[in-house]
C-alpha cells in the first residue's frame, strides 16, 4: 500500500511514539521518515473542505512531534509507492534531510500578525495628509462622470498610503525584534485590517522572551493594534521538503544543458556549472531575445541534478529539495 509522507525527525533512538493512528518511524541512519499507510488520493478532485481537514490532520500530526524532536516538514500531498520507494527514497534523499535537519536543530517557526484595531480611524487619519487633502478638495462635484474617476483615484491614494504607513511599521516592528530573529518571511494579507502577517525563524529557547517582547511592543503602540502570536510551529516557511522522482528525459536533459554525465560528483558538477555559467549568461547574449529563459532552465537543470542523487545505474532519480 502506498505510504504518505509527513516530515524528517532525528532518530536518536529515544523518545515518544508517533502520534496519530497508524503513523510510524521508518529510520535510516540518524534520520528517520514519518509515514502512514494510506491510500492514493488525487488531491486536485477534493471538494475544498475535505482538503482542509486533511491538510489541519496533516499539520497536527507534525506538530505533535516538535517537543521531542527536530521536524522538518514534507510537502503536503508526498507519497512512496511502497516499502522499496520508501527505503530509494530514504537511500537517495539522505544527504538532502541530513542537511535539512541539523540547519533546523533547535529551531522553530512562529508567525506574528498584527491588525488595527480602528482601521476607520487609520484611513481617516491617512485621508489627512497633505497630498490626499488637497486631492479631495480640488474635487469637482459639477460632472458625476468626473467625480467617480476623481472619488475611485482618492480611494487609490488612501490605499497606497495604507500599505506604505504598512510597510514601515512592518519594518520598524521587524527590526525591533532582531535580537530574537534567524531568519523571516513576509506573508500574503487575508484581512484589510492587517498589516503584518510575518513568519520568524527563532531558537526554541527564545519564545517566552519574544512573547514578552511582544506585549512590550503592544505597550509601545499603546493599542492601536492588536498582536497575535502563533505557534512553535514545524518550519514551514523555512524548510518545507519536496520529494519527488526525476524521469529519465529530464535527467537526460538537464545533465547535457549542464555538460555532466550520469554518476557525476557534486564537485564536478559544480565545476561544470561555473564553466559554462558566463556562457549562458544574458548579459554575455544581450541580443538574443531567449537568453533570459535559457539562464533560467540553465540554472533550473543544475537545481535538479544537485539535489538528486545521480546514478550510473539507474537513468531516474529521487529529487530532494527545500522548498523555501
Amino acid at each position: 500500500m502506498p505510504k504518505q509522507l509527513f516530515c524528517v525527525v532525528c532518530n536518536d533512538g529515544g523518545g515518544p511514539g508517533i502520534p496519530g493512528d497508524g503513523a510510524y518511524l521508518v529510520p535510516y541512519r540518524d534520520i528517520a521518515l514519518v509515514v502512514k499507510e494510506s491510500p492514493s488520493v488525487d488531491y486536485a478532485s477534493l471538494s475544498r473542505d475535505i482538503l482542509v481537514r486533511q491538510l489541519a490532520s496533516h499539520q497536527s500530526l507534525i506538530e505533535g512531534l516538535m517537543d521531542e524532536h527536530t521536524v522538518v516538514p514534507i510537502k503536503f500531498g508526498t507519497s512512496a509507492a511502497d516499502d522499496g520507494e520508501l527505503l530509494e527514497i530514504l537511500e537517495s534523499g539522505y544527504p538532502g534531510f541530513k542537511k535539512a535537519v541539523d540547519t533546523m536543530a533547535g529551531k522553530v517557526e512562529v508567525d506574528l500578525i498584527a491588525l488595527w484595531n480602528d482601521l476607520d480611524s487609520m484611513l481617516k487619519e491617512l485621508g489627512e495628509r497633505d497630498e490626499i487633502r488637497r486631492f479631495r478638495e480640488g474635487i469637482d462635484p459639477a460632472s458625476p462622470e468626473k467625480l467617480r474617476e476623481q472619488a475611485v483615484e482618492l480611494g487609490k491614494m488612501v490605499r497606497t498610503a495604507l500599505e506604505e504607513e504598512n510597510n514601515r511599521l512592518r519594518d520598524e516592528i521587524v527590526t525591533s525584534m532582531s535580537q530574537f530573529v534567524l531568519g523571516q518571511r513576509v506573508r500574503e494579507h487575508f484581512d484589510d485590517r492587517m498589516l503584518m502577517n510575518v513568519a520568524f525563524l527563532i531558537r526554541r529557547e527564545e519564545k517566552i522572551a519574544l512573547d514578552e517582547w511582544i506585549e512590550e511592543l503592544d505597550s509601545k503602540y499603546e493599542g492601536t493594534m492588536n498582536f497575535r502570536i502563533i505557534g512553535p510551529l514545524p518550519p514551514h516557511s523555512f524548510s518545507t521538503l519536496e520529494i519527488r522522482r526525476v524521469g529519465a528525459r529530464e535527467m537526460e536533459d538537464a545533465m547535457r544543458m549542464t555538460g555532466v554525465k550520469a554518476g557525476a560528483g557534486p564537485d564536478e558538477l559544480r565545476q561544470s556549472y561555473r564553466k559554462l555559467l558566463r556562457s549562458y549568461h544574458p548579459d554575455k547574449n544581450p541580443d538574443d531575445p531567449g537568453a533570459q529563459e535559457r539562464f533560467e532552465k540553465f540554472n533550473e537543470a543544475y537545481r535538479t541534478l544537485a539535489d538528486c542523487h545521480l546514478s550510473a545505474s539507474r537513468k531516474d532519480a529521487i529529487m530532494v529539495r527545500v522548498l523555501r
